[in-house]
């Protein structure tokens, strides 16, 4: 619960409207969160 909590503060600190940083985000926590554990989760 912890990392989905940080991942959506992450979100609003970006600003939903500033969609490019949004995307350097994502990028950044598909590094941190590799592909199969957020499978997992979902």
């Amino acid at each position: 619960l912890d990392e989905e909590l940080a991942l959506l503060t992450t979100w609003h600190s970006c600003g939903l409207s500033s969609v490019s940083c949004c995307h350097k985000i994502s990028r950044i926590n598909a590094k941190l969160y590799p592909p199969v554990e957020r499978s997992e989760k979902a």
